[in-house]
């Protein structure tokens, strides 16, 4: 099984040895701040907008074709009865991937009643913009801003990392099998990552044709919504970071006074100590008894004599 590395102090260690949870954080609070901005590309949020006209009205459409008191002529009835066919066919492969796909057509139409419409001096379509602007992005902000974040690494080697936020190599690093959900690899860039509204506004408005909530679970709304979590510069690269990205009402997470905590689905496999830990304080020697208690493998990390490397000393607890 694939392993995930917590650098945290020897203080932080004993806590997480002892409730097998660790520290969330807002990326608010991280040092760098680019972290988790969330960016919207204007072009995008036009079509956003018009994708969500374009939805309410074929809505609007749909209403007028199963109107039976309209009367009309043979051919009339006949293109209503094919254009309600292809409509309600495209809407119906719409429900099952719980992805809105545009009809062919819908988008001129969409764009011609909105051109219409302003030129008729019709203000509810700049409404529905306002509207979607204020609400609908907002709530994506929303997102970031109660985002809880855990950061993990591949590596537990690193000197740069145990540099970081190992305590100045004087703290500890925590090897967990790492679990099937909610933990993402980070990704790093050079460019900025924009958020994909359109897609995301396709996602939602897939499961409103069912008349059902967002499934949180979703594996591509969770793509839509995480991809700014987990995109970094490039200048990051060396943390091979792997983020768990939570709420404070998913499960496992807690409050402890101000720390947000979430118990991790799996087990402590090792403890890798720093090359400068003062082994005869008593936080050391308490993290050795819990390490015992628990049959968690204790293995040292020492300067090598010939590279910049940090190696392994023993092989573990009972060597």
């Amino acid at each position: 099984m694939e392993k995930i590395y917590k650098y945290t102090s020897l203080k932080s260690a004993i806590k997480v040895l002892e409730s097998n949870a660790v520290a969330l954080n807002n990326p608010q609070n991280y040092n760098d701040p680019f972290d988790s901005v969330i960016d919207f590309d204007d072009d995008d949020i036009e079509k956003s907008i018009s994708i969500v006209v374009e939805y309410y009205l074929i809505q609007e459409f749909l209403k007028l074709l199963n109107n039976k008191n309209i009367k009309v002529g043979f051919l009339t009835k006949l293109i209503m009865k094919w254009d309600r066919f292809g409509i309600n066919l495209n809407l119906k492969v719409s429900k099952k991937n719980k992805y809105y796909d545009s009809i062919p057509g819908a988008q001129a139409l969409t764009k011609f009643v909105v051109r219409y419409a302003v030129q008729k001096g019709e203000k509810s379509f700049e409404e529905l913009k306002k509207k979607f602007t204020n609400e609908i992005i907002q709530k994506v902000k929303d997102a970031r801003n109660n985002a809880l974040i855990s950061c993990f690494s591949k590596r537990y080697d690193s000197i740069l990392m145990w540099s970081h936020y190992g305590d100045k190599h004087k703290g500890i690093c925590i090897e967990f099998d790492r679990p099937e959900k909610d933990f993402l690899d980070v990704k790093y860039s050079k460019k900025r990552c924009k958020f994909d509204l359109e897609d995301t506004t396709r996602r939602v408005l897939g499961y409103m044709l069912s008349n059902e909530e967002a499934d949180v679970n979703d594996k591509g709304l969770i793509r839509c919504i995480s991809q700014p979590f987990i995109v970094k510069s490039l200048d990051w690269q060396y943390e091979e970071e792997v983020r768990c990205i939570l709420s404070p009402s998913s499960d496992g997470v807690s409050k402890l006074e101000e720390l947000s905590l979430y118990t991790m689905p799996t087990k402590i496999t090792k403890i890798y100590v720093g090359c400068k830990v003062d082994k005869n304080s008593e936080e050391y020697k308490k993290l050795l008894q819990l390490a015992e208690a628990k049959e968690i493998d204790v293995i040292e990390l020492i300067e090598s004599e010939d590279l910049f490397s940090l190696e392994a000393k023993g092989g573990g607890f009972n060597d």
